[in-house]
C-alpha cells in the first residue's frame, strides 16, 4: 500500500513523516453506528477503502492501540484529557485514532494521574 502511495504523489520517493504496519481492510458495515458517524464527522470517505493497523509512526513518534494520549486541556479542572486509541484507520495514507475518552485525577503520591475509561469516543 505504502509502495502504491508513493508512486502516486507528485514527489514520488521523498521523505514522508508516516510509516504503517500491516494493515487490514475494514468493512463500514461491520462497524457500531457511534463509530461510523464519528468517522463520518472525521471526513472518512465511505465510498473509499478504509485500513486498520496495529501501530503508526508519525513525524517519528509511534502510537499503538491500547495506548493513552494526552488528547486535550481542561482548564476548568487544571487537568489533560487522556484518550485510549482503540482503532487505528489508515484512508489514502491519513490516519485516525478512535479514542476512548478518560477521566483523570492526580494522585500526588504517584505524581502521576489516575485514569478511568468511559464510554465516550472520539476521532
Amino acid at each position: 500500500m505504502q509502495l502504491a502511495y508513493h508512486l502516486a504523489t507528485d514527489d514520488a520517493f521523498l521523505e514522508h513523516t508516516v510509516s504503517i504496519s500491516s494493515t487490514v481492510d475494514v468493512d463500514m458495515n461491520s462497524l457500531s453506528d457511534c463509530v461510523l458517524d464519528e468517522l463520518v464527522q472525521s471526513n472518512i470517505s465511505q465510498l473509499q477503502p478504509l485500513h486498520q493497523c496495529k501501530f503508526v509512526s508519525v513525524h517519528g513518534l509511534t502510537y499503538r492501540c491500547r495506548m493513552y494520549a494526552v488528547i486535550d486541556f481542561d482548564s476548568n479542572s487544571d487537568t489533560p484529557v487522556f484518550g485510549r486509541i482503540d482503532n487505528i484507520f489508515i484512508q489514502q495514507m491519513k490516519v485516525y485514532f478512535l479514542l476512548r475518552i478518560c477521566r483523570s485525577s492526580y494522585d500526588s503520591h504517584l505524581s502521576a494521574y489516575r485514569l478511568s475509561v468511559t464510554d465516550d469516543i472520539a476521532v
